[in-house]
């Protein structure tokens, strides 16, 4: 990981589910001297409804994280379902239909939790269907503008956050279900990623 305010020591953390019981976490996370945690935080958690918030699940968890002196990576994915296209498949998740919308939601949590939050990471999986919206729309043009958008919203109101590419599953090509994430990788430089990220994710699985 790379660290804060041009600290560039690796680090090692572990992924926590924000709903569980955080106490425990801080404490078996203490005990690993891990000193990083990730969070999933899903969009349609947050903003259910355009512009009604609920915050206070995550006021709570965050901040108890950063009490203990454990940075906090946000992964932020999962569209809620008023803010993704009519025609995807909504069993499955799905991308925003406006990439702007995202990009405001994510810059709205950094500037919430700033010096809480030490990095977001934008999307995850986006080279699968089931990430994605469906069969079919796996886009990478569609995701690199996502990440554009949101690394410029994020970086205008707290520049010392990381931001993190999403972290693409391990999959060769099958049909329009699944891009190989090299594959994947190469295509999001050749569309233009370079430079709107500060790190790049990856599930080593």
């Amino acid at each position: 990981n790379k660290g804060i305010k041009g600290n560039t020591s690796f680090n090692y953390g572990i992924q926590a589910d924000p709903r569980g019981n955080t106490n425990a976490n801080i404490g078996h996370i203490k005990v690993l001297e891990f000193k990083w945690v990730k969070l999933d935080m899903p969009w349609k958690w947050v903003e259910p409804s355009p512009g009604d918030y609920f915050w206070d699940m995550w006021d709570s968890v965050i901040t108890a994280y950063n009490a203990h002196g454990i940075r906090v990576l946000l992964s932020i994915s999962d569209a809620p379902d008023w803010a993704r296209p009519l025609g995807d498949d909504k069993s499955v998740e799905g991308l925003p239909e406006d990439p702007a919308r995202y990009a405001d939601f994510v810059a709205r949590v950094s500037d919430r939790y700033r010096d809480k939050v030490q990095a977001l990471e934008i999307w995850n999986e986006q080279n699968l269907w089931y990430a994605v919206g469906g069969r079919g729309r796996i886009d990478v043009a569609t995701y690199v503008q996502l990440l554009q958008l949101s690394y410029q919203a994020v970086k205008s109101v707290n520049s010392d956050v990381l931001v993190i590419s999403g972290a693409m599953m391990p999959a060769g090509d099958v049909d329009d279900w699944a891009i190989d994430d090299i594959d994947y990788l190469s295509q999001i430089y050749a569309n233009g990623a370079k430079g709107y990220f500060d790190a790049i994710g990856a599930n080593p699985q």
